[in-house]
């Protein structure tokens, strides 16, 4: 069992991960229609801090009040605008993020498996930073091609609490613009196996649990339920809709030599020319 922290902001008892500086639980929530300007205040502050909060057993969850508890958390939601869906869990593991349309999301433990209400999350920030010197150069200077849109691979803080992130949506990806297919997948799978994954961490929610987190600083996905058990469990999943964009970094033309050769500087692409041609494409992106 992990150690207790204890904060008394209306009857609310704060636990903090001994091993993931990014997740915090709450205890004394109990029941989301004693919700009150103190309980919201409390939940906005530490989730400026803290991307994801586990509220534990908390009653009378539904479609309708769960907005009462997210909007109040994204000062730019979009008119208090939200999508929520209803779903057992997948036979394998789904990579996600709603980070292009919102900033909060919630999803909600209503009825457990046998093996518990597993979700697994990996922190877009670590993967930036867990990156050395010569993957970070690289990063910067690449463009995904997804379908039907591009974004740069690092993204800017949203606010002074957070630092550079990687976003990168696996089940959308087509490929690193100016990289062949071939040699975007094979980066693809690379950096995923060695530098994402590895990242994971595991989240057992227990049926009543509320787990709230930022899309932009983690991604997440489901434990896949066995094949053999009937019982898969089911969750009730809300987002906010925002209006706040996503701020991409961009081109540093300070040192533009160790740029054009960085993908091929840490064997991410094995070709001087590709890496010379993902530069082009990332720097006309924002010239154009």
């Amino acid at each position: 069992m992990f150690p207790i922290i204890f904060f008394l902001i209306s009857n609310l008892r704060t636990i903090f991960h001994p091993y993931q500086p990014n997740v915090v639980y709450i205890e004394g929530f109990n029941n989301i229609n004693n919700l009150n300007d103190d309980k919201i205040y409390f939940l906005k502050k530490l989730f400026e801090s803290y991307p994801l909060i586990i509220i534990k057993n908390i009653q009378n969850i539904n479609h309708d009040n769960i907005i009462s508890l997210l909007s109040p958390l994204d000062n730019s939601s979009y008119n208090h605008t939200y999508i929520y869906k209803s779903f057992d869990r997948s036979d394998k593991y789904e990579w996600k993020s709603d980070m292009l349309t919102s900033i909060v999301s919630s999803i909600y433990l209503i009825n457990e498996s046998l093996v518990g209400g597993g979700i697994e999350f990996i922190s877009t920030e670590n993967i930036y930073n867990y990156l050395n010197n010569y993957e970070k150069i690289a990063a910067k200077n690449m463009l995904i091609n997804y379908n039907n849109f591009k974004l740069p691979l690092v993204f800017q803080a949203d606010s002074g609490y957070e630092k550079y992130k990687i976003l990168l949506l696996p089940t959308l990806f087509q490929n690193v613009s100016g990289w062949n297919l071939k040699d975007s997948n094979r980066w693809m799978k690379h950096f995923m196996y060695n530098k994402i994954l590895p990242l994971r961490f595991n989240i057992q929610l227990k049926k009543n649990d509320l787990c709230i987190f930022n899309n932009r600083r983690l991604i997440y996905s489901y434990v896949p339920y066995s094949k053999y058990l009937s019982n898969r469990g089911f969750f009730l999943y809300s987002s906010i809709l925002t209006n706040k964009s996503l701020s991409g970094i961009k081109p540093n033309k300070e040192d533009i030599y160790s740029s054009i050769n960085a993908a091929y500087n840490c064997n991410w692409i094995n070709s001087r020319s590709a890496s010379l041609s993902s530069f082009k494409e990332f720097h006309n992106y924002y010239n154009k």
